[in-house]
């Protein structure tokens, strides 16, 4: 039986798994674009039971794939050519991007600055690791924000 679903889902699935370099990716992508065809398949015939979830499984390894694309082809490039690595340190809930930015700059061994909301608590090791921070003021006037950070970025230049 051929498969007539339009699924860009499941077209976006097999792109990033022939793309992919690594084999078990392309294999998780295709078992993936499998499970979303099948299900969808399923639904239209009418003998889908509701009982199986594996599809939002399939969903979630859509959004793992796609962010994994967007760190290998994006932010390895950016981070790897740049001469030194900024980012605002974000507080309260967890930031994936953050650390994942912030691991791959350690990685290259880059100068990191960290800019953090003016009175906010910097965990322990993160200070080990972030070479210099720059406080902002969420709530007030940052005039000079652009200045110190060059501050930070010639003075940890000149380190190099």
């Amino acid at each position: 039986m051929v498969c007539s679903v339009d699924c860009n889902n499941c077209f976006d699935l097999l792109y990033m798994g022939y793309v992919m370099s690594d084999l078990q990716n392309k294999l998780d992508a295709m078992r993936v674009a499998r499970i979303v065809v099948k299900r969808d398949l399923e639904e239209r015939l009418g003998v889908y039971d509701g009982d199986d979830d594996s599809w939002k499984d399939a969903f979630d390894k859509i959004a793992e794939l796609k962010f994994e694309r967007h760190v290998r082809e994006t932010l390895v490039p950016k981070i790897r050519d740049s001469h030194v690595f900024v980012s605002i340190v974000p507080t309260g809930k967890t930031d994936v991007k953050f650390a994942v930015e912030l691991g791959l700059g350690i990685m290259y061994n880059k100068p990191i600055i960290g800019v953090v909301q003016t009175g906010a608590e910097i965990p322990e090791k993160l200070s080990r690791v972030v070479d210099r921070f720059v406080e902002m003021d969420l709530n007030g006037s940052n005039s000079d924000l652009s200045e110190r950070l060059g501050n930070a970025i010639t003075e940890l230049m000149g380190n190099k």
